[in-house]
This record gives structure tokens, C-alpha cells and sequence, in this order.
């Protein structure tokens, strides 16, 4: 008869399955309970110190009698386990001052699992299987180490852990498979990822990969996307990395459309206001308020050295970038009437120009 495996899943949620059968436990998601078990499934080859137990469990509690709490929660979970449908037993055991799993039931967890593909795929030469090896490590993480338990120290510990091992198969994947040119199963892989973790590396890798496959607007899309929720979530602009793609796909045609785009002068007078168009719509649209926070970020924006800011092509004040500016003088009355004007036209050249056809104050000086 084939042994009967305890299989846990502890990523992207928690659940346990035994004799082909989900087991019902405890509905507290994060009891103390629950907590010791998912801890002993964490430390299940070398086990766990009672003393970091006790730690791990009781650390920001305000418990006078720790021991005596942890002998309480051992007893309610075996109780809880048998119920389960578990086979009677103790399930876990203390020796030498260590608690392990008892391997009369044994356990596979999806870390485990996720853990052993990783250690294969490190030792693997040959590049073919190496390559599916990191293909299985990637499919085995299928979200954030016990989502429900990120507010305690050691699953939040253990979760970054975790993360950084998948980092490092992925981008270790990615760049194998540029090197095939498999774009799209880069693509592919990279929204994944973006999909738990929207940072911009892998927004990056999903934007390098369209462009590979000349889905200029595809991979603009995912521009405006990734920088708005940089702006809008984190108050950053873009970073160097993403205003180089961003000239590329213009230079490519990436924006889309048959409007004409600007070049030359008009490329670097629209420039920074092209960039700075986009947030301050951020503002407009998604945020209710009377026109104070905006014309405050204006404000700031144009009165910042020169020196940190850089157009979308990469352009420095003293570069010629911002409209040939030496400095960000606007004055509010002049800015406030280019910001509308920026409401009511088409993000281009000539979308900053007045009606005599200059660009508003300051920004018609060369």
C-alpha cells in the first residue's frame, strides 16, 4: 500500500490535503494554533528551537506564563488535527530542546517542493534541462508565503525569504530565454510576476519583450501603467531605466496613432511637460479636490534645480531639454492657464502653445 503523504500548501494561502481529501482546520486563519503548525511545517527537516517557538509565538504578546500557553496550544492543536481527519497521534514531539514533525505522518510542502527545484536547477550544466528545471521552480510559486499570517514577524521573515528565491530563478530564466529569443514566454512569465509583485524590474523585462516582438503599443500601454502606479501609489516619477524605453518606443512609433511627432527643438521644448502632462492628469482625474493640491505640485515641479529633473528623452536643463529653460520661473497665473490647456489638447508639441502659437511665460524663452 503507497504511504499516505500529509501534502500543505503554504503559498498564496494555506491549506492541507490527506488521503486525497482537503482537511477543514481551524476557520481562526490566525490562531495561535494554526501558527504553531504552520511553524513546524516551516522547520520541518532541522525542526525548531522551543526557545525561538516561544519567541516566534508569544514575542509581542504580553504573557506572563509562555510555557504554559505553548503546552495549552500544542494540546487544543493535536485535538484540532485529529478532528481534521488525521490519523490519531502526537504529530510533533520535543527532543533535546527541539520541537520536529513526527514523521509517522510524513509531509511534503509546496516549499519543500519549490526549494528542491531551486537546489536541481543550481547544479544542473545542461542548459536545456536547467531550463525546465527553473520553469517548474517559477509554476511552483503561486503567490506571497501564508498571505494571511503577513503581519506576524516570522511569516513576514520567511515570506522575503521565499520571494528572493523566486526572484532569483526567475531572473535567471528570463535571461536564458532572451538569450533563445523566447520573448514570449518571458512575456508571459514577467506578468506573472507583475501580477504579485508590480515592481519595475519585471515591469522592465514585460516592456523589453514586447518591443522584441515590435508590439510597440502593447508595450507602451504597460508604460503608462507601471508609471502611474509608481506616480500615483508612491509618488515617483520614472526612473531612468523606464524613460529610456520610453524613448525607444517613441523613436519606434510606440505611441500610437498618426499624429505627427515632435522633433528636434519642439522634441526637447515638449519634453518635460510631456512627462509632467502625464501626473498631473493623475491628479486631475483620480483625485477630487479644488485645484490646490495640483497647482501645488506645479508649484514645486517648476521651482525644483534643474539638475534632478530630465525630460523623456533624457534631456538635462543645460542639455537644451524643458524649451532651452534655465530655470523653472513659471508664474502661477501663467501656469495655471497651461495646465488647462493641457486638459483640453492632445498630448503633443504643439499641445503647450498658446493661441499666438507660443509656448505660455518662461516657457517661450530660448
Amino acid at each position: 500500500m503507497e504511504e499516505e503523504i500529509l501534502k500543505v500548501r503554504m503559498l498564496g494561502g494555506f491549506s492541507m490535503v490527506y488521503q486525497e481529501k482537503t482537511l477543514v482546520f481551524d476557520r481562526n486563519y490566525i490562531s495561535k494554533s494554526t501558527q504553531l503548525l504552520q511553524i513546524l511545517f516551516l522547520h520541518l527537516e532541522k525542526g525548531i528551537a522551543k526557545e525561538r517557538l516561544l519567541e516566534e509565538l508569544y514575542g509581542r504578546d504580553d504573557v506572563e506564563n509562555r510555557n504554559g500557553s505553548l503546552n495549552n496550544t500544542i494540546f487544543r492543536l493535536r485535538k484540532q488535527l485529529e478532528a481534521a481527519g488525521l490519523p490519531e497521534g502526537k504529530y510533533f514531539y520535543l527532543k533535546k530542546g527541539i520541537y520536529y514533525w513526527d514523521s509517522a505522518i510524513p509531509v511534503e510542502t509546496d516549499l519543500s517542493v519549490f526549494e528542491k527545484k531551486l537546489e536541481e536547477s543550481r547544479k544542473e550544466t545542461d542548459e536545456d534541462k536547467k531550463t525546465e528545471l527553473l520553469k517548474e521552480t517559477c509554476a511552483l510559486y503561486t503567490g506571497e508565503l501564508l498571505p494571511n499570517m503577513t503581519g506576524e514577524n516570522w511569516a513576514a521573515v520567511a515570506n522575503i525569504h521565499y520571494r528572493d528565491l523566486y526572484f532569483e530563478a526567475l531572473e535567471e530564466l528570463c535571461t536564458i530565454l532572451k538569450e533563445k529569443r523566447y520573448f514570449e514566454t518571458i512575456y508571459q512569465l514577467t506578468t506573472t510576476a507583475a501580477g504579485m509583485y508590480p515592481f519595475e524590474e519585471w515591469q522592465l523585462w514585460r516592456i523589453d519583450s514586447l518591443i522584441a516582438m515590435n508590439r510597440y503599443q502593447d508595450a507602451m500601454a504597460i508604460y503608462k501603467e507601471a508609471t502611474k502606479h509608481f506616480f500615483d501609489d508612491l509618488g515617483l516619477p520614472p526612473s531612468e531605466e523606464m524613460l529610456e524605453r520610453f524613448r525607444l518606443m517613441s523613436d519606434r512609433g510606440g505611441t500610437g496613432g498618426d499624429q505627427e511627432r515632435p522633433s528636434g527643438k519642439r522634441r526637447a521644448e515638449g519634453g518635460l511637460l510631456l512627462l509632467f502632462s502625464e501626473f498631473y492628469r493623475h491628479l486631475s482625474c483620480d483625485r477630487p479636490h479644488d485645484g490646490a493640491e495640483r497647482d501645488l505640485c506645479l508649484y514645486h515641479a517648476l521651482h525644483a534645480d534643474g539638475q534632478k529633473w530630465r525630460d523623456p528623452y533624457g534631456n538635462r536643463p543645460e542639455q537644451g531639454g524643458f524649451g532651452g529653460l534655465k530655470s523653472c520661473d513659471l508664474q502661477f497665473s501663467q501656469a495655471r492657464r497651461f495646465l488647462h490647456q493641457i486638459q483640453r489638447k492632445p498630448v503633443s508639441g504643439h499641445a503647450f502653445r498658446d493661441d499666438s502659437g507660443e509656448l505660455p511665460g518662461a516657457l517661450g524663452q530660448n
